[in-house]
C-alpha cells in the first residue's frame, strides 16, 4: 500500500506540471514595419571649440493603440495573466563606442543618448541597454497559434521621448546639418531571450537639425571649377602632357578668422582610379586624374594641403593632368568629379 501511495503521489505531481498555465510570448511589432520616431530640432548656434556640448531633448507622439501588436512566438491558455515587455536599445551599427556609453557619430561629433522606457520604469535610461524590463504587467497577448498578431489597446510610449548629447571633437567650417539620420534602434519582446536588436520595431531618426558655427569659408566664391583637357592622345596620357593649372581661391570670415587664423587645410575627395591609388577615378576605367601642387607633389584621393591665409584670404594652385592605365586603352570621353573640403586644424 505504501508503494501505491508513492506512485499515486508522483502521478498527481506530473498532472499538475502539465496543467500549469503559461503566458504567451511574442515580439513587439508595428503596423508600419519599423516605426520612425522622427525628430525635427530647431537650428542652434554653437561655439566651434573642441569639447563644445549640445543637448537636445524630444517628446513626440507615442505609437497609437491599434498600430502596434505582439507577434506570437508561443501560445497561452485562457488563464494567462499579463506580462512585462523587455526592451533593448542600441546606437546605429556603424557607430563605435569611444567611452562609457559615448559613441563616435562621425569625424566631428561624439554622441550619447537616453531613451524613455514606459510602464513603471517611466524614466530615461542610458543607451545602450539590453533586455530592460518595463516592470509593468501588460494585457496578456492571448496567443492561440504561433505567428498570430495580437493588437494592443494602449499607446506604446517607449522611445517617444529622450535626450541626445553631442560633443564636438573636430572643428567644422560652414556649420553642420543632420538630414534623415538614423541614430538609435529599439527592439522589444515579452521574453528576454526573444529581444533582437537586429529585428527592431522602431528607429530614432533626426529628420532635420542644423548647427550654426561662426567660421564661414568659400572656394572660388562658391562656384564649381570646370577643367577641359580638350582632345588628347591616348598614347600621351602619362601625367606630363595636357596639364591644366587652376587656383583654388579661399575666402573665410567669422570666428577665429576675425582674430587672425593663419591657415586652413583642404581635403580632396573623390573616387580612386581602378589601376592606382595615386589617381582620381573617371568615367573611363582606364583613365585617372593626377593632381599635383606647385612643387610637383602628388595629391592623392583624400589627400590634404594647407592654405596660408592673410586677412581671411588664401590661394592654392593645383595642377590637373590625365593619366592612362596603358597606351592601348580604348578611346572615348571621360569625366570626373572632385570635391574640395575645407578643414580647421
Amino acid at each position: 500500500m505504501k508503494v501505491e501511495r508513492v506512485i499515486y503521489s508522483l502521478f498527481g505531481a506530473s498532472l499538475l506540471l502539465i496543467n500549469t498555465s503559461a503566458n504567451a510570448t511574442g515580439k513587439v511589432r508595428t503596423a508600419a514595419g519599423v516605426y520612425d520616431y522622427v525628430l525635427n530640432f530647431t537650428d542652434q548656434d554653437a561655439s566651434n571649440t573642441i569639447g563644445t556640448k549640445i543637448t537636445k531633448t524630444w517628446d513626440v507622439a507615442p505609437i497609437p493603440s491599434g498600430q502596434w501588436y505582439v507577434q506570437c512566438t508561443s501560445v497561452d491558455n485562457p488563464q494567462a495573466v499579463g506580462v512585462p515587455v523587455f526592451y533593448t536599445a542600441h546606437f546605429a551599427p556603424d557607430m563605435v563606442e569611444v567611452g562609457n556609453k559615448v559613441y563616435s557619430l562621425d569625424e566631428h561629433w561624439n554622441i550619447s543618448a537616453q531613451i524613455f522606457i514606459s510602464g513603471k520604469v517611466s524614466k530615461n535610461v542610458d543607451v545602450p541597454f539590453d533586455n530592460r524590463d518595463n516592470e509593468y504587467l501588460n494585457a496578456p497577448a492571448k496567443c492561440r497559434a504561433l505567428g498570430d498578431n495580437y493588437p494592443q489597446t494602449s499607446n506604446l510610449a517607449t522611445g517617444k521621448q529622450g535626450a541626445l548629447q553631442l560633443t564636438l571633437k573636430k572643428k567644422i567650417v560652414n556649420g553642420y546639418s543632420f538630414l534623415s539620420s538614423t541614430i538609435l534602434y529599439l527592439a522589444g519582446a515579452t521574453a528576454k531571450n526573444e529581444v533582437d536588436i537586429n529585428d527592431p520595431y522602431a528607429r530614432i531618426v533626426i529628420g532635420s537639425f542644423a548647427i550654426n558655427l561662426p567660421e564661414k569659408c568659400e572656394i572660388n566664391a562658391g562656384q564649381s571649377i570646370d577643367i577641359d583637357f580638350g582632345d588628347v592622345a591616348t598614347t600621351k596620357l602619362d601625367g606630363n602632357h595636357y596639364p591644366v593649372k587652376k587656383a583654388l581661391n579661399v575666402s573665410c570670415s567669422g570666428g577665429e578668422f576675425e582674430s587672425g587664423l593663419g591657415a586652413v587645410s583642404t581635403e580632396f575627395l573623390g573616387g580612386v582610379s581602378r589601376f592606382s591609388d595615386d589617381y582620381f577615378g573617371t568615367s573611363h576605367g582606364g583613365i585617372g586624374i593626377e593632381l599635383k601642387d606647385e612643387s610637383n607633389n602628388v595629391i592623392k584621393p583624400h589627400g590634404k594641403k594647407k592654405v596660408t591665409m592673410t586677412n581671411g584670404k588664401g590661394s592654392l594652385p593645383v595642377i590637373f593632368a590625365p593619366v592612362a592605365e596603358s597606351k592601348g586603352i580604348d578611346a572615348g570621353e571621360f569625366n570626373a568629379n572632385i570635391v574640395v573640403k575645407l578643414l580647421l586644424e
